[in-house]
């Protein structure tokens, strides 16, 4: 019974499929041809033929719901005429007209938005300038101050040690002079050679030492022209010194082995020289020492502590002895069979790199080594973490506990490019600090030296710079790094040190010297400029600026500055001329602006004329002089001219008379051309001074004749109205200088008219000769004539006269035509 209606299903199924392989694809119409057309016309009928065709929105919104009857009555009793009537266009309206005033309206917002922001601009630029140059300032005072205590304090120190600062400028002499002949020179063991009068302790003078010739040993292996700028050739230099400072470790572990071995000559077996045997008894005297004062487990074979062995065979820079004696004695290794392999494939390598398997086996080996239960030999597990570069975070070990040994350990792992570099360790030691090295500070060379070791030069220089004993030592230890391209170079002149955030320091070589020659008071003068050459052993643009600037700076406070920069009135050159190619300054031009202008300037801006105006002219700058001079001239002028219009005035601190006799021996410039407006403008104002002077003394007829020399003024015969428009022409033409001046010259030339006017009319009354009548007669026809033009011209520039002066200046006039 259940399975009847599955095997009808199954029937119907393959009756479907049989009818789907024999269609066609058209459906097929179960009908005949009479049906369809009668069932046509039937649909056919039913469509009303008289009703036209046109398809109105009604019929869709009939479909959605709307009454459509009650819309369509609405819309039918609306008039269209006047909903949709259009408008009349007006012919007088000014659509141009319109668009101006916008644009213009626009214009005059977008004017004050423009001028609002400039002038908030403005304003904070100011305020940021004004707090920038205090910070400046402040950060200027402050280090001054410092440098201040700091100088007092270490000249506690170094009253003794005048003679070594005269010591140590020879050598800088002496190594500029090598400069100057592009020659080398041994600056190291020169310095050394001073350092021998060094006042110290015993352990510090063997520190001392030690760091210097750390120095030495580097710079001689490096020999490089520059500190390097990219990143690849610091790598390639990080290696270099990581190179030479790993081989003076194993040198002085090699001279410590030969000591113990001298000291120890009654327990020395046989007489071989070879170093193997020789490093055979040394391990041995070592295992005693060892052994003595801990309970570490040695492997021993024919009484020789053999990874001990090894590792005194690395230590003193042999490995390849330790393969030969691996190789010699592989009976010895017969529990590190893979030892001979990794010590081949290790030595072989250049940079001592495993490959990737040997490697993981090495690592895996140390890792058993570590935590295994097994006993092992310490210096076994040295060896495969040197050379599998085993556990880099891990650097405290039992066996390397001297400071030097825990460094030799640390540039042996080092590899530039990997995960463990030289800067790595760098600031594992800044980090640990001088405490940990001296914590008694007993020894600042301690840490010094470390810093010496580990590459750490600007470190080294800026940490001893603040011990006062030695800051000496310090200044000459950062020169000699700085001539042998060992330390990067700041250009901060306010920090010693400089430390980016990539853990890289930079030293202020500019502050270093700079301090150093502030407080060497007793220097001469070429050993100051010996000090400055050595700024340029940076060769960089930014040096090169400083300097000149210490140099002229140093000049300017110099009163034997012609000593330093020479003398042109006697021809003799200054100290400076020997030195200009280590100071960047081949060319006149070169010297001119950055050293002879700095000096004027500062002569100058002190009131120093004459010295601004003798180092112009050793520039030969007189345009320059003369600005100076007209600058003086019109200080000068300022007293007279504000007594005249009856201002506030200050005695001029500059003697008229002196500046008068340097304004003439001035005049001589056969260089300067006299149509030149500041050559125009000096004789204009020496003329007017001269004019003054006269004025003050009495001599009205002298300072009439002056101020009619000096042009300003018309003043001729025929007193025309044409000869007072020439006259403000000209003033208008004249340089501001003269120009503020013209006012009370005005008012100076009707005091001496007037004076000279009542003269010669109080003259009259006395008996004359007919001659000295007619002269009278003359002069004052002549003198009218000046008033007449003189109040043209004062009319013509009254804008320019202050209102009091003006009405002063009319007052006297009216009382001359009176």
């Amino acid at each position: 019974m259940a399975s009847n209606p599955f095997e009808k299903l199954l029937q119907s199924s393959k009756e479907l499929a049989e009818l789907s392989k024999n269609s066609s694809g058209v459906p097929q119409l179960n009908r005949d041809l009479g049906q369809i057309a009668t069932e046509t016309n039937l649909l056919t009928s039913k469509v009303s033929t008289g009703q036209p065709l046109n398809a109105n929105a009604h019929y869709f919104l009939a479909q959605g719901g709307s009454n459509t009857h009650e819309v369509t009555t609405n819309l039918k009793d609306i008039d269209t005429k006047v909903i949709f009537q259009p408008t009349e266009v007006i012919e007088n309206t000014d659509v141009e007209g319109y668009l101006e005033k916008v644009q213009g309206t626009y214009m005059r917002e977008i004017t004050q938005e423009t001028r609002q922001k400039t002038r908030q601009n403005l304003l904070h630029h100011m305020e940021q300038q004004l707090h920038d140059n205090w910070a400046t300032m402040q950060t200027r005072i402050l280090s001054a101050w410092d440098q201040e205590q700091d100088n007092k304090l270490f000249g506690k120190h170094c009253v003794q040690s005048k003679t070594q600062m005269h010591d140590y400028a020879n050598a800088i002499r002496e190594l500029n002079q090598k400069r100057l002949h592009l020659e080398k020179v041994p600056l190291i063991p020169r310095l050394q050679q001073v350092l021998k009068s060094t006042t110290c302790t015993k352990t510090q003078r063997s520190f001392m030492n030690d760091t210097w010739d750390i120095v030495a040993h580097v710079a001689k292996d490096i020999e490089q022209t520059a500190y390097p700028k990219d990143s690849l050739a610091i790598t390639r230099m990080n290696q270099s010194m990581i190179a030479s400072v790993k081989k003076w470790l194993e040198n002085q572990y090699l001279g410590i082995a030969n000591q113990a071995l001298l000291s120890s000559g009654s327990q020395s077996l046989g007489g071989s020289p070879s170093i193997i045997h020789r490093m055979c008894v040394f391990s041995r005297i070592l295992y005693n020492s060892i052994t003595s004062s801990s309970s570490l487990y040695f492997e021993i074979d024919n009484n020789t502590p053999i990874w001990l062995l090894l590792y005194i065979l690395f230590r003193i820079g042999r490995p390849e002895l330790a393969l030969q004696y691996v190789d010699d004695h592989q009976q010895q290794f017969y529990n590190a069979p893979g030892f001979l392999n990794y010590l081949r494939a290790y030595l072989s390598s250049k940079d001592h790199l495993l490959s990737q398997d040997m490697q993981e086996q090495v690592r895996s080996q140390y890792r058993m080594m570590t935590y295994g239960n097994q006993p092992i030999d310490p210096y076994k597990k040295l060896l495969y973490k040197i050379m599998g570069r085993c556990e880099l975070h891990i650097t405290g070990l039992d066996m390397c506990k001297e400071t030097e040994d825990y460094l030799w350990l640390q540039l042996s792992l080092i590899r530039e490019g990997s995960d463990y570099t030289l800067s790595s360790l760098q600031k594992t030691i800044v980090h640990a600090g001088p405490d940990h090295y001296d914590s008694k500070k007993l020894n600042p060379w301690y840490y010094a030296y470390v810093l010496t070791l580990t590459c750490q030069f600007e470190r080294a220089t800026a940490f001893m710079y603040t011990q006062q004993q030695f800051r000496l030592e310090a200044v000459h230890y950062g020169i000699a790094a700085a001539y042998y391209n060992l330390i990067r170079v700041s250009n901060d002149v306010t920090e010693l040190l400089a430390t980016k955030p990539d853990g890289n320091a930079s030293l202020s070589l500019s502050r270093l010297i700079k301090q150093y020659v502030d407080f060497f008071e007793q220097a001469s003068v070429e050993e100051v400029i010996n000090y400055y050459c050595l700024l340029t052993l940076c060769p960089t643009q930014d040096m090169a600026d400083l300097c000149h600037e210490y140099i002229a700076d140093y000049a300017a406070k110099q009163e034997n500055y012609k000593d330093i920069l020479g003398d042109k009135l006697t021809y003799r050159p200054g100290l400076i001329e020997t030195y200009k190619p280590l100071l960047g300054l081949e060319s006149e031009q070169a010297y001119k602006e950055n050293v002879l202008e700095r000096v004027a300037q500062h002569f100058d801006m002190c009131g120093k004329y004459k010295d601004a105006i003798s180092i112009y002219e050793l520039a030969g700058d007189y345009h320059k002089g003369l600005a100076v001079l007209n600058q003086q001239l019109d200080y000068a002028l300022d007293r007279p001219m504000a007594i005249l219009l009856g201002k506030q005035h200050y005695q001029s601190l500059v003697d008229d008379n002196d500046l008068i006799a340097c304004c003439h021996a001035a005049s001589s410039y056969a260089y300067v051309p006299k149509d030149d407006m500041v050559a125009k403008t000096h004789s204009i104002l020496l003329l007017l001074l001269m004019a003054s002077k006269a004025y003050e003394a009495g001599k009205h007829e002298e300072a009439l004749e002056l101020i009619k020399s000096a042009h300003v003024i018309p003043f001729e015969d025929n007193g025309s109205y044409q000869s007072a428009v020439r006259a403000t022409e000209i003033y208008k033409s004249m340089d501001e200088t003269v120009k503020k001046h013209v006012p009370g010259i005005v008012m100076m030339t009707v005091e001496v008219l007037y004076s000279l006017y009542k003269y010669y009319s109080d003259q009259s009354a006395y008996t004359l000769t007919e001659a000295q009548k007619q002269y009278m007669a003359d002069q004052c026809k002549k003198w009218e004539i000046y008033i007449k033009s003189l109040k043209t011209f004062a009319g013509m520039i009254s804008s320019d006269i202050p209102v009091n002066v003006l009405h002063k200046l009319i007052k006297k006039l009216t009382e001359l035509h009176q």
